[in-house]
């Protein structure tokens, strides 16, 4: 069974989840736990009901401290009027006015995290360069502390090319962090635990996870909830974790279909016990979410439309 503080950050998170949809963020910003969000009724409680589970008696995050931990990159938006089509080929062509930059990853986490009042610290690996001062300035400008390691690869960009609101091309500029995830970056990630009353792993397969069960393990010797958003089909890697948050998607390509709600529970279960992780989270899109735990019966946390009670 989840430990009452780990409740009670389960329960913070689907505030979150209820705010950044209330506040219909565009796609463009969403990041872990941010894409995955649901219209929850505010003041209810963790509770049954005709309609499933309901929250409420939510902790007040403002005294909290939160490290997030994971791939940071820089999103970018060129956008301008498009009132032809090129002569070259047959795509629009963009007279561009405007450049947007805005924390992408990671750092989009620890961003919508302190629009929210939450005290966040950002750890992760980015270049030292041009991208990496832009980066780094639409997080502090946020209110979050930035601990990102410098290392000798190039800051990953992801580029978009936008005209009469929507998105023409996107184009990322990318290699793996997994050669700078070493032991030295490990023992730098570990120094921004201490203060945590909550870690969340931010993983968009960009390789500043590589080595994160030694930063799991060290989480547990310090007693800190985790809460790990997965990529990948290797779930091992996330053993020990306290809450495991993968979409219906991510956990059917590790177990197979999953045809009923019976049989999402079971599997996701036995992947539960499997990797000695106390909850998994699983986000269904509209269907909402099921939430497995140790010792409790599985919880159906169906989506309500705004305003709904």
């Amino acid at each position: 069974m989840l430990t009452l503080q780990a409740q009670a950050y389960l329960r913070w998170f689907f505030r979150v989840y209820e705010r950044l949809n209330t506040e219909r963020c565009s796609a463009c910003r969403a990041g872990l736990f941010i894409h995955r969000v649901f219209c929850w009724p505010r003041g209810s409680i963790f509770r049954e009901s005709g309609r499933g589970y309901l929250m409420s008696a939510l902790p007040d995050m403002h005294n909290r401290n939160v490290t997030v931990i994971g791939d940071v990159m820089l999103d970018r938006f060129w956008s301008g009027a498009s009132r032809r089509m090129s002569p070259e080929a047959p795509v629009p062509v963009v007279n561009v006015t405007k450049q947007e930059d805005r924390a992408g990853g990671a750092g989009n986490v620890a961003v919508n995290l302190a629009e929210l009042g939450v005290s966040v610290s950002l750890v992760g690996l980015c270049g030292e360069d041009e991208h990496a001062r832009a980066l780094r300035a639409c997080v502090e400008a946020a209110g979050v502390r930035w601990n990102v390691m410098p290392c000798a690869a190039e800051t990953i960009v992801k580029l978009r090319a936008l005209s009469r609101n929507q998105q023409l091309l996107r184009m990322d500029f990318e290699e793996s962090l997994a050669d700078y995830a070493n032991d030295l970056f490990v023992r730098y990630a570990q120094q921004h635990l201490a203060d945590a009353d909550l870690v969340i792993f931010s993983d968009y397969a960009k390789g500043s996870l590589e080595l994160v069960q030694p930063l799991l393990a060290r989480c547990r010797e310090l007693g800190k909830p985790t809460l790990v958003d997965p990529k990948g089909l290797d779930f091992e890697r996330y053993r020990g974790a306290t809450v495991l948050t993968p979409n219906l998607a991510e956990l059917e390509a590790i177990v197979g279909r999953c045809d009923s709600e019976a049989a999402l529970i079971e599997k996701a279960d036995a992947v539960r016990a499997s990797l000695d992780i106390e909850a998994i989270l699983v986000t269904r899109s509209e269907a909402g979410m099921t939430l497995i735990q140790s010792g409790e019966s599985a919880a159906a946390l169906h989506r309500q439309r705004a305003g709904g009670v």
